[in-house]
């Protein structure tokens, strides 16, 4: 009834996503931009990169848009951008920062609010659709920093099944109400 109603090709792009169908759904998936209300697409004045243009000798700046769980599912997809022979700058915040550095190929890492000078922007979400890049990856992509991981073997021990929870998204965002729960419900 409404060709541009966009709440309805973005759930049609998590379906077909979700069935494997990447070559489809990711372009799909561009209509998260459109949805009303808040989705953390920034509106910054350069022009947006589309994975048409040639970044040769250009400095494209790759924004976060939505939760720190979405940028360590998404970091996979920032080297492939890297390797475009561009000077790719990726704004993360500071407190996962030292982790998404971890990622071969990661290039330079700003903090957020800290825009710098470019000739492209791109949201962190739109490189699989603008890069084509596959979601499987062959290895780990990140790596735990060997001091902390040191720190919680003597913390929790060395031998035996250890499980890690994490139980809370953020709780300011209303998106995020409902999926966080206290520890004691474990």
């Amino acid at each position: 009834l409404d060709k541009d109603f966009a709440d309805a090709y973005w759930n049609k792009s998590l379906s077909v996503l979700q069935s494997g169908n990447m070559q489809d759904g990711w372009p799909l998936y561009e209509w998260r931009k459109r949805k009303p209300g808040p989705h953390g697409i920034r509106d910054l004045s350069e022009p947006e990169w589309t994975g048409a243009e040639n970044v040769a000798g250009r400095t494209v700046f790759l924004h976060w848009e939505q939760g720190l769980g979405d940028m360590v599912q998404f970091a996979r997809f920032v080297p492939a951008l890297a390797r475009l022979d561009g000077k790719v700058l990726f704004e993360a915040p500071p407190r996962i920062q030292a982790l998404l550095r971890s990622v071969p190929g990661m290039p330079p890492i700003v903090s957020p609010n800290t825009v710098p000078n470019a000739d492209l922007v791109c949201p962190m979400m739109s490189i699989p659709a603008r890069t084509g890049v596959p979601v499987g990856m062959a290895e780990p992509y990140l790596r735990a920093d060997p001091d902390r991981v040191a720190r919680w073997r003597d913390r929790i021990g060395g031998s035996g099944f250890k499980i890690g929870i994490a139980c809370q998204g953020n709780p300011n965002r209303i998106e995020d109400r409902g999926r966080s729960m206290p520890l004691t419900c474990f």
